[in-house]
């Protein structure tokens, strides 16, 4: 998971993340993992800010508490299911190439921002602008149906090579090599 690096307790550095953000400010915080790799690399600074459950979109790169061991990760959004209180967000690592996602997030008690930006070594990336939130979308199709696609593919490739197929394969080269025989005396 893509964790913050922080000097504090969790749960200490939770509600002081928590309260800069309910008052306005951005937070800037160096990413630590590789769950989000490429878009986000180990060492680089992402901008964070405080966004309301309703706000957020598939394709945004949230920052919530891990439910299972309570660490801050940031992952990208890819699917917001209606319950009767309030929507579950699925989020999943952009280097996460399976079918799995995390677990369901209560977005009341553990979504605490959204990246805005992103300090790469020479630019800043900022996740704002339309182009943006188009190029998260896509990534999130490919996140999330990539690897069905590549099944879907493996198993295709699979049936063709079946063994009554063979047979035909060889018959085939075996005319080329005749024909090349005939082609090659006269």
């Amino acid at each position: 998971m893509q964790e913050i690096e922080t000097t504090h307790s969790e749960e200490i550095f939770k509600e002081m993340f928590a309260d800069l953000l309910k008052s306005g400010k951005d937070i800037r915080l160096k990413a630590l993992g590789w769950s989000m790799h490429p878009t986000i690399k180990n060492g680089e600074y992402v901008v964070i800010k405080a966004i309301a459950c309703r706000d957020t979109k598939i394709g945004d790169i949230i920052v919530c508490q891990n439910i299972n061991n309570k660490k801050i990760v940031i992952h990208r959004l890819v699917k917001k299911l209606n319950s009767r209180n309030s929507p579950i967000l699925i989020t999943k690592g952009d280097n996460n190439f399976s079918r799995s996602t995390d677990s369901p997030i209560d977005p009341d008690e553990f979504v605490l921002g959204k990246v805005i930006s992103i300090e790469k070594p020479n630019k800043i990336i900022n996740l704002e602008n339309s182009l943006s939130w188009l190029s998260n979308y896509l990534i999130v199709w490919l996140s999330l149906y990539l690897p069905w696609v590549l099944l879907i593919r493996r198993k295709f490739i699979r049936a063709l090579e079946i063994p009554h197929l063979i047979p035909l394969k060889l018959y085939q080269n075996f005319i080329r090599v005749i024909k090349r025989l005939k082609r090659n005396q006269g």
